[in-house]
């Protein structure tokens, strides 16, 4: 079992009180899970659900719930489902019989009669077997006493018979846990006693903010005493997460071998895997494989969770480049196709993209393909309406030019790109910028990077440089004074 069973007044250690001295985040979870305990008339749950990818917290969540709970008439039953495939005649015996032999008499007491004494029972990998998970589900249902609040945590939504109960529905609350940010990520190294900011960067960028793969990559980075140590060579915690990961796959080589295509794609459908590997994905194999708990749908197909991907990316690549390098030209061939035939300019754009991305350059891999999870930016083009936000833009450049230092970081060769701009060349080139002037091309030559909350952090101009150009458009020679009558020149040779 993951932990023993504890009340408050006479809890049994079950975990290492350092663990939880290095707790980061979860603030707001622990702040709701407490709420429904505390306050169970105003939050009348029967269930908590708590889930996310392997290695996310869950377990640990749960851990400093218990240790935070005050000490007043509270006890925690709970039932690790992993342990549970090694009793005998497990399906002919009740949910009651099983937790019975799990946990201590003193603590069962009363377990399901008594409504003065509060009982929470925490089930612990719920859904990583699927029998095991229905066998549950229909104990819960018919067994659980209503007053008992119930936590489960797995790696999947959920789904079945808890969806389509409305009772269910409205009983359940649930709670996914994400990855921890990049201030979390800070204040968890400088406790761990790591404050070089390349460790910083590195861990970050490699491990995505996922708790346990950043556990024990600083305990790697700590325990070689080298901060200059490549993450990509540090094969056995790469394994290790791995087959964390695998563990809900059937050791199938069909679908271990489209999981492999899947890594090295950033989205990917049934005709994408099935041009690939060069011979046709079914749709009960396509079925299966997007059913893992580490695969979503987005508005481009399916896609890998970013840090699972990455470190599968480089799990497969090390035990097989030849096979790597075969899927990854037959990915560049799928894109260049798709860019021949494609008829929507909005497809065009990132099967160009991604065309370039599998050829494989690695500054712009790291430059243009490593975004942060979880933030989301789209491109506004200008227009008359919005024309304001490009003006205000620029105004604000002009009043603030600071240096920009910029690491772009490449997981796939653990090096680092660092990209330096000055504060007078920001300035200089502030001053050769008249958008008024660029305006004369059209409102539509502006493409403002907008962030989530609708701030305009960047700004790209695209300028159709053509003949009439240098000729017709005033005000630019100042701009391209240097390059103005070679370009002039060359265009003239060309016909």
């Amino acid at each position: 079992m993951a932990f023993k069973n504890s009340n408050q007044q006479n809890r049994t250690p079950f975990y290492n009180n350092k663990d939880l001295d290095l707790f980061i985040g979860r603030d707001e979870e622990l702040r709701q899970l407490e709420e429904i305990i505390t306050y169970p008339e105003k939050f009348p749950y029967r269930m908590v659900y708590i889930h996310g990818v392997a290695g996310i917290g869950k377990t640990l969540l749960v851990r400093m719930l218990c240790h935070r709970l005050p000490n007043h008439n509270q006890s925690f039953l709970t039932l690790d489902c992993r342990g549970l495939k090694a009793i005998p005649d497990l399906f002919s015996k009740s949910l009651i019989d099983i937790l019975k032999e799990m946990n201590s008499p003193q603590n069962f007491s009363g377990f399901g009669q008594s409504q003065n004494h509060s009982f929470i029972l925490f089930i612990d990998h719920y859904d990583e077997e699927n029998l095991i998970a229905e066998w549950i589900q229909e104990h819960i249902i018919a067994e659980v006493p209503e007053h008992i609040l119930i936590i489960l945590s797995g790696r999947h939504s959920l789904h079945g018979e808890w969806l389509s109960s409305p009772v269910w529905q409205q009983g359940i609350k649930t709670l996914e846990l994400k990855k921890l940010t990049f201030e979390e990520v800070k204040l968890y190294l400088q406790l761990r006693g790591c404050h070089q900011s390349s460790a910083l960067y590195k861990l970050w960028h490699f491990t995505k903010g996922h708790p346990l793969a950043l556990s024990l990559f600083t305990a790697k980075l700590q325990k070689t005493q080298n901060d200059k140590l490549k993450l990509t060579e540090a094969f056995d915690v790469m394994e290790y997460l791995v087959q964390t990961f695998l563990k809900e796959m059937d050791r199938n080589p069909e679908f271990r071998s489209l999981l492999e295509i899947s890594t090295i794609l950033h989205d990917f459908n049934e005709e994408s895997l099935s041009y690939i590997k060069n011979q046709e994905v079914s749709s009960v194999q396509f079925d299966y494989l997007v059913k893992l708990s580490f695969i979503k749908q987005g508005k481009n197909g399916w896609f890998l969770d970013p840090f699972v991907r990455q470190i599968m990316n480089h799990y497969f690549k090390h035990r097989h480049p030849q096979r790597y390098d075969e899927i990854s030209k037959r990915a560049a061939a799928y894109y260049r196709q798709k860019i021949f035939s494609s008829s929507k300019q909005t497809k065009l754009e990132l099967y160009i993209s991604e065309f370039v991305y599998h050829l494989g350059d690695a500054l712009i891999a790291s430059s243009l393909f490593d975004m942060a999870e979880g933030t989301e930016y789209r491109l506004e083009t200008g227009n008359k309406q919005n024309f304001l936000d490009v003006v205000k833009y620029f105004e604000n450049r002009k009043e603030h030019a600071p240096k920009y230092e910029v690491d772009y970081y490449n997981p796939k060769t653990d090096d680092q790109y660092s990209f330096r701009v000055s504060s007078e060349h920001n300035q200089k080139e502030n001053e050769l910028i008249d958008v008024q002037t660029l305006k004369q091309l059209g409102y539509d030559i502006f493409k403002m990077l907008k962030d989530e909350k609708g701030n305009t952090v960047g700004m790209s101009i695209v300028i159709p440089i053509n003949r009439n150009f240098f000729t017709e458009v005033p005000g630019f020679s100042k701009l391209f004074s240097s390059t103005v009558n070679k370009g002039a020149k060359r265009m003239e040779g060309c016909g």
